[in-house]
C-alpha cells in the first residue's frame, strides 16, 4: 500500500500505531520490513519515524532495522526528517542529550522545537531551556514536560 497509494501513509501509520497496542513485536517486525525495503519517500519517512517513536521503550533491541534506520536518518539532508528521527529515538530512550544537542545545532530554526521536545523526552529539560530562543519555545518545553518526560 505504501508503494502504490502513498497518499494513504497517514492512515497506514495510524493503523500501525493501533496494532502496537495488540502486538508490539509484530508492529516492530512491520516497521523493520518497511525500513529494510527502502520503499518510502521523504514525506512518508516522517510518518514512519513518528510511528517508530511511539513504540514503547525497550532496552536491548537497538539493532532492529527500524532503529538503525532512524539512526541513519540523523544524517539525512532533510532537516524535518533529522528532527523527527531524533525525537523518535529520544522518546524511545535510544539517544543521549549530547547527540540531540548536536542535531539541534544543525537544524534550521523552524525544526529546532522538535529537538527541544526530544531533550525533554530524555529528561534533559535544563538543556532544552538553555537553547530555547523564545517564549514559544519555553511553552513547548512546558508542554513536553507534562506529556513526554520520563
Amino acid at each position: 500500500m505504501l508503494v502504490y497509494e502513498p497518499s494513504l501513509t497517514p492512515v497506514i501509520a495510524r493503523y500501525i500505531q493501533s496494532c502496537a497496542e495488540v502486538d508490539r513485536q509484530q508492529t516492530r517486525d512491520v516497521l523493520n520490513d518497511i525500513c529494510d525495503s527502502g520503499i518510502v519517500g521523504a514525506w512518508q519517512s516522517l510518518w514512519i519515524a513518528h510511528v517508530a517513536g511511539d513504540l514503547a521503550k525497550r532496552r536491548g533491541k537497538v539493532r532492529q532495522s527500524h532503529v538503525l534506520w532512524l539512526k541513519q536518518q540523523l544524517s539525512s539532508d532533510r532537516p524535518a526528517l533529522r528532527a523527527e528521527a531524533v525525537l523518535a529515538l529520544a522518546r524511545r530512550g535510544l539517544t543521549r542529550p549530547a547527540d540531540v544537542m548536536r542535531i539541534a545545532s544543525s537544524l534550521p530554526t523552524k525544526h529546532r522545537p522538535t529537538a527541544l521536545v526530544a531533550l525533554v523526552a530524555l529528561g534533559a529539560t535544563d538543556d532544552a531551556e538553555a537553547i530555547a530562543e523564545s517564549e514559544l519555545d519555553r511553552l513547548r518545553i512546558d508542554w513536553a514536560e507534562r506529556t513526554l518526560a520520563q
